[in-house]
C-alpha cells in the first residue's frame, strides 16, 4: 500500500499539474506481425513511445540471444538488422523485447517469426 503526500506553495496564480506515471510504453510492430515469414527483409522495425516520462531502456533477444536494437528517440523508431544476424535461416525463431520508461514500467512483446 502506497501512502503519498503532496504539498506545495505558491505566490504564483496559474495552472498546475501533477502527474504519477503508472503506464508503460507502447510497442507496436511496423514490419512484422506474429507467425510470419520475413526473409527477404533486411531489418525488424518497432514504433516504441512513451506518453510521459519518456523511454529509457530497451533490449532485445532472439531465441534467447541478445539482439542488437537501434533506438531513434525523434521518431521513436526501434530497429534490428537482420544483416549482421547470426541467426540460422529456414527456421521459426521468437523475438522478445523488453523496453522500460524512465519511472521503471516495463513493457514486454513476443514475436514469433520464420526467417
Amino acid at each position: 500500500m502506497y501512502d503519498y503526500t503532496l504539498q506545495a506553495q505558491t505566490k504564483d496564480l496559474g495552472v498546475f499539474t501533477y502527474a504519477l506515471d503508472t503506464l508503460p510504453p507502447d510497442i507496436v510492430p511496423i514490419n512484422i506481425l506474429s507467425n510470419t515469414n520475413i526473409q527477404g527483409k533486411t531489418e525488424i522495425r518497432f514504433n516504441v513511445t512513451d506518453k510521459l516520462s519518456g523511454v529509457d531502456v530497451y533490449k532485445g533477444y532472439i531465441d534467447g540471444n541478445w539482439a542488437l536494437f537501434e533506438y531513434d528517440p525523434k521518431t521513436g523508431s526501434l530497429v534490428h538488422n537482420l544483416n549482421y544476424t547470426r541467426i540460422l535461416k529456414n527456421m521459426q525463431h521468437e523475438l522478445e523485447l523488453l523496453v522500460s520508461d524512465k519511472k521503471g514500467n516495463v513493457s514486454r512483446k513476443t514475436v514469433t517469426f520464420f526467417y
